[in-house]
């Protein structure tokens, strides 16, 4: 029996699967127990991620088994009982075109294969579709017993499809977008578990991703463990701006929108507060607390809602932040957001931060300005590839293109 056999049709075929169990897509935020903790963290660094005992990257070198089309794949590449120390080493994320697995391919505005849209390679005939089994194991820590887990995949060209102890967890496609799924239920604490993701290099999806690129194949972005409590942060978005009413351009102002997930949506009594702070941990204006608005799952019309758009619940607020210096081109000054979730009897139960600046961007008088003065815009295109790892790039590699880009004048 082959693998894709026990899922239903061809799905790397259909446009419109986008997805399957795959939860809403949103920003990362990193769980953390406390604020000490979430203020150790750097957007620009997923290695600090780890300093919230709630985070497992399982970025390394991974089992690795590339078979000619994902009708080839046998059942018993997912099963953790197969004995895989025969199988090739790769290292995740990373593209395998780039590690010794066939070979990047470059094109401008000719797809690198024949057909029409949405046929790729198999669908119509016994062409190459090559696809790659990506194993590993990891224990899940004892501590996590009676949290929510979730698996987060960076990214992955074109088609992924996970397993989780030989058990079909989910799909999903947006090759430079990350998926994230629930396996709360396919894990268990203190156990080790085995992860297969399963990679189809071309997909319908492909046709929309097309540009002048080099198209690679592989898990190119991170991969990890993460957990949470049953209520917990679902999505921390901020919209930074500077008052108009300041005469001097330095109250900045944030609007702030913050979404529940779990018992917390539909539950009274929970809240959420969020505070602006240097990234030295000075506080510059916080929310207090806001009630979460909760959902009523009672009635039908609500039901049908919570089911189409899997909403949670919010709470809202806009700040004012005094005496703030102004982001920049030239002047990147940078605040810390950190928002912390509570339960009804005031107890902490995540905490999360992210790192955001203060500007304001219009059209006036036919001129743009950032921070109320005229700009003029010297940019490039700017493809994420690195020469070993294909677009698997690490933050020194970023820094290093950025730095480049500052010494021709490029804003």
């Amino acid at each position: 029996m082959r693998l894709f056999d026990t899922v239903a049709g061809r799905p790397w075929l259909d446009p419109e699967v986008t997805a399957v169990n795959r939860l809403v897509m949103r920003p990362l935020a990193v769980p953390c127990p406390d604020r000490t903790t979430a203020r150790l963290l750097d957007a620009a660094d997923p290695t600090t991620y780890e300093a919230s005992p709630w985070w497992r990257s399982l970025d390394g070198t991974w089992r690795f088994q590339l078979h000619e089309r994902p009708e080839d794949v046998p059942l018993g590449a997912v099963d953790p009982a197969t004995d895989d120390r025969s199988w090739d080493r790769i290292q995740v994320p990373g593209a395998w075109t780039m590690q010794g697995h066939g070979a990047p391919h470059y094109t401008n505005v000719i797809m690198p294969f024949r057909g029409a849209p949405p046929d790729v390679p198999g669908a119509v005939d016994d062409a190459p579709n090559p696809t790659g089994v990506h194993r590993t194991t990891v224990t899940v820590p004892r501590d996590w017993r009676g949290r929510r887990v979730v698996l987060r995949v960076g990214g992955a060209e074109s088609f992924l499809a996970v397993w989780v102890d030989g058990r079909f967890v989910g799909i999903g496609t947006d090759s430079r977008l990350a998926s994230e799924f629930d396996v709360t239920d396919h894990v268990r604490p203190g156990r080790r578990a085995t992860i297969a993701l399963v990679v189809v290099r071309w997909s319908a999806q492909s046709w929309v991703e097309d540009q002048d690129q080099w198209w690679q194949a592989g898990v190119q972005r991170s991969v990890a463990l993460y957990a949470t409590a049953p209520s917990y942060l679902a999505e921390v978005a901020v919209t930074p701006g500077l008052a108009e009413a300041s005469p001097d351009g330095t109250t900045g102002t944030l609007d702030l929108s913050v979404g529940v997930g779990g018992p917390a949506a539909t539950e009274p009594g929970w809240t959420v507060s969020a505070g602006v702070e240097t990234l030295r941990g000075r506080v510059l204006a916080t929310t207090g607390p806001l009630a979460v608005t909760a959902w009523d799952d009672s009635s039908e019309a609500a039901a049908m809602v919570t089911a189409m758009f899997v909403r949670p619940g919010t709470a809202t607020s806009r700040l004012e932040i005094p005496r703030i210096r102004p982001w920049s081109a030239e002047s990147p000054e940078r605040y810390r957001v950190v928002t912390e979730l509570r339960d009804p009897q005031g107890a902490v139960v995540e905490v999360t931060a992210l790192v955001t600046g203060f500007r304001s961007v219009e059209v006036r008088d036919r001129e743009l300005l950032i921070n109320g003065r005229p700009v003029l815009i010297h940019g490039v295109n700017h493809h994420e590839h690195d020469p070993d790892r294909g677009r698997a790039v690490p933050p020194s590699l970023s820094r290093a293109d950025l730095v480049t880009m500052k010494q021709h004048n490029l804003n």
